[in-house]
This record gives structure tokens, sequence and C-alpha cells, in this order.
């Protein structure tokens, strides 16, 4: 999707190997910030979100975040 575009720098949570060398041998500049730390913030923002759609539905409703959750690329 974000192939060939017209543009100096794109930054990205994910691109594959082959798109990165794409890219830089057109001279543009790509930052690739790892997709799970991108998102790692949202979460809870995400979950009251969730929970408050939900609640105006359903009164019994819990949504648990894992409290495992780590980095994909350490060991756990």
């Amino acid at each position: 999707m974000l192939n060939n575009l017209d543009v100096d720098l794109i930054i990205t949570g994910e691109f594959n190997h082959d798109e990165i060398l794409h890219e830089v041998h057109r001279k543009i500049t790509v930052i690739v910030t790892d997709h799970t730390n991108t998102e790692r913030g949202h979460h809870i923002q995400f979950r009251e979100k969730f929970i408050e759609k939900l609640m105006s539905h359903n009164e019994h409703v819990e949504l648990l975040l894992s409290e495992i959750d780590h980095e994909q690329l350490e060991p756990i």
C-alpha cells in the first residue's frame, strides 16, 4: 500500500525486508517502529472504550488485558 508513494520518509509499524529494500533503493528513508511497541501504549485506552460500548448493551462485561505481554523479539 505504501510502495511507490512520492514521499521522502515512511514511518510504519510493519514493513517486510523486500519493501524496505525497494524504498531504500528509491532513496526513501524508512523508519520501522516495531508493530507491537507502537500499539502497546493504546491497549488501556482501547479497553476503556471497548467496555464503554459493550456496557451500553450488556451490564455484565469484563475485558482483561494480558499481563504477560512482552516484546516479541525478546525471549520470555
